[in-house]
């Protein structure tokens, strides 16, 4: 059953694009490797494209340069795109702290796949790149795969994605900064799959560490309630996928239905009132066969708050790393964890 939903899915995903044209936005005057910005010339293939129905947008391999929003919005849903990156495309942002750098809206569905996106590369009085990198709103369903980010310092988030579904798989998310998160879902459902969000990154031959002034999460999710519309529950799972120690909170999650946590290690921050993963509100959580350490100070693998259940198999914890704080409100369950029950906080409400 499970290999049948991704045919059909993927089914669906090359039907959606089989229909559409492609483009390059080097037939629209973008020259790579320059140092120009070409923000009009993608602009221009993006409204081809839109004539045409959507479809692909094609980086082709070399440096390109954007300094200002790119807009895919349309006034209706039908329409949706593919972003795609050819040998190794690099994209250098740099469009200022109140700008969004790829601005979806009313879209059926959205791909990004294999682009390596850097920030420039600035002193730290001058390290903004955006606002947001990818907004995406009223977009159902949105992928991110095999992306490579480095050095973007985004004051609300790398990626923030309003109702509907996003996938982020395979990719690599390095040497960024926010005030916020780098992947913000609100009222929508989310899955991670074998993506890493590391403190640094090297890419040819230069550093990337824009990390250090990140003092929120490396992932945020949140609604207004747990809600079932169209959309159904909101889910979040999150897999097979490495958290560094350079934000306060590594996974923050808020007013969901069900959350599925497996596989992934945490380098707990030695930051005030950090924590590995918060939970708050979740009707129905399970973490398992997971890894929590490094910092030297006392803090908790897992907070879990406001009526979250919680089931958890077979965790390590390292360093100083504790198990949980748990309020008088929520509810916890553990089996093969012997550091657990030495290991467990229960806080007020």
């Amino acid at each position: 059953m499970k290999y049948l939903l991704q045919t059909i899915l993927l089914g669906f995903a090359l039907s959606v694009f089989a229909h559409g044209g492609t483009v390059s936005i080097a037939d629209f005057g973008a020259i790579p490797d320059d140092n120009i910005d070409d923000s009009n010339s993608i602009q221009e293939a993006v409204y081809k494209l839109q004539t045409q129905g959507g479809g692909t947008l094609v980086f082709p391999e070399g440096v390109w340069d954007v300094r200002r929003e790119i807009d895919f919005s349309t006034s209706n849903n039908y329409i949706s795109y593919k972003l795609l990156g050819d040998k190794g495309s690099e994209i250098v942002v740099s469009a200022g702290p109140e700008a969004t750098v790829f601005y979806f809206g009313n879209q059926n569905q959205v791909i990004v796949e294999n682009l390596i996106i850097t920030g420039k590369k600035a002193p730290a009085s001058d390290m903004i790149d955006c606002k947001y990198l990818f907004y995406f709103d009223n977009v159902s369903q949105r992928f991110l795969r095999g992306m490579e980010i480095y050095g973007v310092f985004a004051t609300g988030a790398l990626v923030y994605t309003g109702t509907g579904t996003t996938v982020i798989e395979n990719s690599i998310f390095g040497g960024n900064g926010t005030h916020n998160a780098s992947v913000v879902a609100f009222n929508s459902s989310l899955s991670v799959i074998n993506t890493n969000f590391i403190d640094y990154a090297n890419y040819k031959d230069e550093h990337f560490s824009k990390t250090y002034v990140n003092g929120g999460a490396w992932i945020k999710t949140d609604s207004n309630s747990v809600v079932e519309d169209a959309y159904g529950q909101r889910v979040v799972r999150i897999t097979d996928s490495r958290f560094d120690e350079g934000a306060r909170i590594a996974i923050q999650i808020a007013n969901a239905a069900h959350v599925a946590i497996s596989g992934i290690n945490v380098n707990v921050s030695g930051m005030d009132d950090a924590r590995g993963i918060e939970l708050s509100n979740v009707e129905n959580a399970e973490i398992n066969f997971s890894w929590f350490g490094l910092t030297t100070v006392a803090r908790p693998a897992i907070v879990a708050l406001n009526r979250t259940t919680l089931e958890i198999t077979a965790l390590k914890f390292g360093a100083a790393v504790y198990f949980a704080d748990i309020d008088s409100t929520s509810a916890v369950s553990a089996k093969f964890c012997p550091q657990c029950e030495s290991s467990l906080r229960r806080t007020k409400k």
